[in-house]
């Protein structure tokens, strides 16, 4: 795993993937962490399984089928399975934000799962500005958490207070940590804030289980919010750095 600061918040659900590997003798032989590793490190702390996903049909897809892609979120919200593909650094690291923050990911998802218009045949599926802003912050999404009591309103509030140790910055999107470990450029994020925290767990919040826990409540109240998410375009941008800085998004 890289040695980025950003990846901190993983550090127990990695050790966790490691034990499971070390216990089957797969470590040794730098196996991947297949679905069946994966559920045997994380499912107590994740709330989830993570089964195999089929290969997708080459053949000609029909409207149906657009259909049956759209249960993803349906197979975690009913029946706590989550679609893994083999070999995938994507998916390895969803499987990790799992672990870390189950109440988000989970909000996120039930979320979708009710936004999502099922296609019947010869039809489109309809997708709403929503669903795209809360899919950006899945896969894209970075938390800005504070003790204090107001909500940042700017970006430039946002990088002020972490510059005087009054805020942190957590990654969630799982595509954020696939970018940083496999050295991609400085991936741009999508930033969510959660306010009012605890400032005794400020201390060592990175690798303090009860600050990303509490983080973990805040955002999932965020998430399940319907005034959250309404378009990605009011969603505000910082650019994650891999040396474990934030930078705005787009430098004058």
């Amino acid at each position: 795993m890289p040695n980025s600061s950003w990846f901190q918040p993983l550090t127990p659900a990695i050790e966790a993937v490691r034990a499971a590997m070390l216990a089957r003798g797969d470590a040794a032989s730098l196996a991947w962490p297949g679905p069946e590793v994966l559920t045997r490190a994380l499912a107590k702390d994740s709330g989830v399984v993570f089964e195999r996903q089929a290969p997708r049909s080459r053949r000609r897809r029909a409207p149906r089928d657009e259909y049956r892609d759209n249960l993803y979120d349906t197979r975690i919200v009913r029946d706590g399975c989550v679609p893994t593909r083999d070999r995938s650094w994507h998916d390895v690291m969803n499987a990790l934000v799992w672990a870390t923050f189950p109440q988000s990911k989970r909000a996120l998802h039930q979320r979708q799962q009710r936004l999502v218009v099922p296609a019947t045949p010869g039809q489109s599926m309809a997708r709403s500005r929503e669903l795209d802003a809360l899919a950006l912050f899945d896969e894209g999404g970075l938390v800005v958490a504070t003790a204090r009591a107001e909500q940042p309103a700017t970006e430039s509030d946002w990088l002020t207070w972490m510059e005087r140790d009054e805020a942190c910055s957590v990654v969630f999107g799982h595509a954020i940590y696939e970018s940083l470990a496999l050295g991609r450029r400085d991936p741009i994020a999508s930033v969510v804030a959660v306010w009012g925290l605890d400032h005794a767990a400020m201390a060592d919040r990175r690798a303090c289980s009860e600050w990303l826990r509490a983080i973990d409540a805040s955002l999932a109240s965020v998430v399940a919010s319907p005034a959250s998410f309404a378009h990605p375009k009011v969603m505000q941008r910082l650019r994650v750095d891999a040396s474990g800085r934030l930078l705005p998004a787009n430098p004058v």
